[in-house]
Protein backbone atom coordinates (compact mmCIF):
# COMPACT_ATOMS: atom_id res chain seq x y z
CA UNK A 1 0.00 0.00 0.00
CA UNK A 2 2.87 2.36 0.79
CA UNK A 3 4.27 1.75 -2.70
CA UNK A 4 0.98 2.84 -4.30
CA UNK A 5 0.82 5.96 -2.15
CA UNK A 6 4.43 6.81 -3.04
CA UNK A 7 3.70 6.31 -6.73
CA UNK A 8 0.58 8.47 -6.45
CA UNK A 9 2.56 11.26 -4.81
CA UNK A 10 5.42 11.02 -7.33
CA UNK A 11 3.02 11.27 -10.28
CA UNK A 12 1.24 14.27 -8.75
CA UNK A 13 4.51 16.06 -7.96
CA UNK A 14 5.70 15.39 -11.52
CA UNK A 15 2.59 16.85 -13.15
CA UNK A 16 2.42 19.65 -10.58
CA UNK A 17 5.82 20.82 -11.79
CA UNK A 18 4.82 21.09 -15.46
CA UNK A 19 3.74 24.43 -16.89
CA UNK A 20 2.59 24.19 -20.50
CA UNK A 21 0.10 26.83 -21.65
CA UNK A 22 -1.76 25.03 -24.44
CA UNK A 23 -1.93 21.70 -22.62
CA UNK A 24 -3.00 23.47 -19.42
CA UNK A 25 -5.76 25.20 -21.39
CA UNK A 26 -6.94 21.92 -22.95
CA UNK A 27 -6.92 20.05 -19.65
CA UNK A 28 -8.95 22.80 -17.98
CA UNK A 29 -11.34 22.76 -20.94
CA UNK A 30 -11.89 18.99 -20.82
CA UNK A 31 -12.43 19.07 -17.06
CA UNK A 32 -14.77 22.04 -17.26
CA UNK A 33 -17.09 20.77 -20.01
CA UNK A 34 -17.66 17.56 -18.08
CA UNK A 35 -18.45 19.28 -14.79
CA UNK A 36 -21.71 17.81 -13.43
CA UNK A 37 -21.98 15.69 -16.59
CA UNK A 38 -22.75 18.68 -18.81
CA UNK A 39 -21.10 17.33 -21.98
CA UNK A 40 -22.79 13.97 -21.51
CA UNK A 41 -26.22 15.49 -21.05
CA UNK A 42 -25.66 17.32 -24.34
CA UNK A 43 -24.58 14.00 -25.90
CA UNK A 44 -27.78 12.29 -24.71
CA UNK A 45 -29.88 15.17 -26.05
CA UNK A 46 -28.13 14.89 -29.42
CA UNK A 47 -28.78 11.14 -29.48
CA UNK A 48 -32.42 11.79 -28.68
CA UNK A 49 -32.85 14.59 -31.25
CA UNK A 50 -30.59 13.61 -34.16
CA UNK A 51 -30.31 9.83 -33.89
CA UNK A 52 -33.92 9.61 -32.67
CA UNK A 53 -33.00 6.87 -30.25
CA UNK A 54 -34.91 7.51 -27.04
CA UNK A 55 -34.11 4.21 -25.33
CA UNK A 56 -30.36 4.47 -25.86
CA UNK A 57 -30.25 8.17 -24.96
CA UNK A 58 -32.00 7.38 -21.68
CA UNK A 59 -29.60 4.48 -21.07
CA UNK A 60 -26.62 6.84 -21.47
CA UNK A 61 -28.19 9.30 -18.99
CA UNK A 62 -28.91 6.52 -16.50
CA UNK A 63 -25.29 5.31 -16.77
CA UNK A 64 -24.15 8.89 -16.09
CA UNK A 65 -26.42 9.21 -13.07
CA UNK A 66 -25.49 5.86 -11.56
CA UNK A 67 -21.77 6.51 -12.11
CA UNK A 68 -22.10 9.92 -10.46
CA UNK A 69 -24.06 8.63 -7.45
CA UNK A 70 -21.89 5.56 -6.90
CA UNK A 71 -18.71 7.61 -7.07
CA UNK A 72 -19.99 10.16 -4.56
CA UNK A 73 -20.99 7.40 -2.15
CA UNK A 74 -17.43 6.05 -2.39
CA UNK A 75 -16.00 9.56 -1.91
CA UNK A 76 -17.93 9.87 1.37
CA UNK A 77 -16.67 6.47 2.52
CA UNK A 78 -12.98 7.01 1.70
CA UNK A 79 -12.71 10.78 2.25
CA UNK A 80 -9.23 11.08 0.73
CA UNK A 81 -7.47 14.45 0.69
CA UNK A 82 -6.79 15.83 -2.77
CA UNK A 83 -3.14 15.85 -3.94
CA UNK A 84 -2.83 19.62 -4.38
CA UNK A 85 -3.82 20.05 -0.71
CA UNK A 86 -1.70 17.22 0.67
CA UNK A 87 1.37 18.08 -1.42
CA UNK A 88 1.02 21.88 -1.45
CA UNK A 89 0.74 22.16 -5.24
CA UNK A 90 -0.62 25.35 -6.78
CA UNK A 91 -3.47 24.52 -9.16
CA UNK A 92 -4.81 26.44 -12.14
CA UNK A 93 -8.48 25.56 -11.59
CA UNK A 94 -10.95 26.46 -8.88
CA UNK A 95 -10.43 24.12 -5.95
CA UNK A 96 -12.87 21.23 -6.37
CA UNK A 97 -15.26 20.31 -3.61
CA UNK A 98 -15.29 16.98 -1.85
CA UNK A 99 -12.73 14.27 -1.45
CA UNK A 100 -10.36 12.84 -4.00
CA UNK A 101 -11.08 9.11 -4.13
CA UNK A 102 -12.39 8.03 -6.59
CA UNK A 103 -12.45 10.57 -9.42
CA UNK A 104 -16.06 11.44 -10.28
CA UNK A 105 -15.00 12.96 -13.61
CA UNK A 106 -13.36 9.65 -14.53
CA UNK A 107 -16.28 7.57 -13.29
CA UNK A 108 -18.94 9.56 -15.13
CA UNK A 109 -16.84 9.87 -18.30
CA UNK A 110 -16.18 6.15 -18.48
CA UNK A 111 -19.73 5.17 -17.51
CA UNK A 112 -20.98 7.18 -20.48
CA UNK A 113 -18.13 5.95 -22.70
CA UNK A 114 -18.77 2.28 -21.86
CA UNK A 115 -22.52 2.64 -22.40
CA UNK A 116 -22.07 4.59 -25.64
CA UNK A 117 -19.46 2.14 -26.90
CA UNK A 118 -21.70 -0.86 -26.27
CA UNK A 119 -24.77 0.80 -27.73
CA UNK A 120 -23.21 2.42 -30.81
CA UNK A 121 -20.09 0.43 -31.72
CA UNK A 122 -21.79 -0.96 -34.84
CA UNK A 123 -24.26 1.82 -35.63
CA UNK A 124 -21.94 4.84 -35.15
CA UNK A 125 -18.39 3.52 -34.53
CA UNK A 126 -16.79 6.98 -34.56
CA UNK A 127 -19.08 8.04 -31.71
CA UNK A 128 -18.34 4.84 -29.79
CA UNK A 129 -14.57 5.22 -30.08
CA UNK A 130 -14.73 9.01 -29.69
CA UNK A 131 -16.43 8.79 -26.30
CA UNK A 132 -13.76 6.39 -25.06
CA UNK A 133 -10.96 8.69 -26.22
CA UNK A 134 -12.77 11.69 -24.72
CA UNK A 135 -13.16 9.85 -21.39
CA UNK A 136 -9.46 8.98 -21.35
CA UNK A 137 -8.53 12.63 -21.92
CA UNK A 138 -10.91 13.78 -19.18
CA UNK A 139 -9.43 11.22 -16.77
CA UNK A 140 -5.90 12.30 -17.64
CA UNK A 141 -6.85 15.96 -17.19
CA UNK A 142 -7.67 15.28 -13.55
CA UNK A 143 -4.13 14.02 -12.96
CA UNK A 144 -2.58 16.83 -15.02
CA UNK A 145 -4.47 19.43 -12.98
CA UNK A 146 -3.35 17.77 -9.69
CA UNK A 147 -6.90 17.51 -8.38
CA UNK A 148 -6.72 13.68 -8.30
CA UNK A 149 -4.10 11.06 -7.69
CA UNK A 150 -3.43 8.46 -10.38
CA UNK A 151 -5.16 5.77 -8.28
CA UNK A 152 -8.25 8.00 -7.92
CA UNK A 153 -8.51 8.16 -11.69
CA UNK A 154 -7.83 4.45 -12.25
CA UNK A 155 -10.46 3.39 -9.73
CA UNK A 156 -12.93 6.04 -10.94
CA UNK A 157 -12.45 4.83 -14.51
CA UNK A 158 -12.99 1.20 -13.47
CA UNK A 159 -16.13 2.15 -11.54
CA UNK A 160 -17.38 3.98 -14.63
CA UNK A 161 -16.67 1.12 -17.02
CA UNK A 162 -18.42 -1.42 -14.81
CA UNK A 163 -21.33 0.97 -14.27
CA UNK A 164 -21.71 1.59 -18.01
CA UNK A 165 -21.66 -2.12 -18.85
CA UNK A 166 -24.11 -3.09 -16.13
CA UNK A 167 -26.43 -0.21 -17.01
CA UNK A 168 -26.57 -1.25 -20.67
CA UNK A 169 -27.18 -4.89 -19.79
CA UNK A 170 -29.77 -4.37 -17.07
CA UNK A 171 -31.45 -1.15 -18.11
CA UNK A 172 -31.80 -2.41 -21.67
CA UNK A 173 -33.72 -5.45 -20.45
CA UNK A 174 -35.91 -3.32 -18.18
CA UNK A 175 -36.67 -0.94 -21.04
CA UNK A 176 -37.43 -3.81 -23.42
CA UNK A 177 -39.99 -5.24 -20.99
CA UNK A 178 -41.53 -1.82 -20.40
CA UNK A 179 -41.71 -0.87 -24.07
CA UNK A 180 -42.92 -4.33 -25.12
CA UNK A 181 -45.73 -4.16 -22.54
CA UNK A 182 -46.62 -0.64 -23.63
CA UNK A 183 -46.65 -1.63 -27.31
CA UNK A 184 -48.95 -4.64 -26.65
CA UNK A 185 -51.37 -2.53 -24.65
CA UNK A 186 -51.98 -0.22 -27.61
Amino acid sequence: MEFLQSADRAVSVFFGGIDCGIIDFLMVLFSTVTEFGAAYIVLALCLFIFVKDRKQAVTVLVALLIGFLLCHILKDIFDRTRPYIELGIDIIVSPPLGSSFPSAHSATSFSVAAATFLLYRKQIPILAVGTVVFAAIVAFSRIWLCVHYLSDVVVGSAVGIVTGIITVLLFGKIQDKFFMKTDRDR
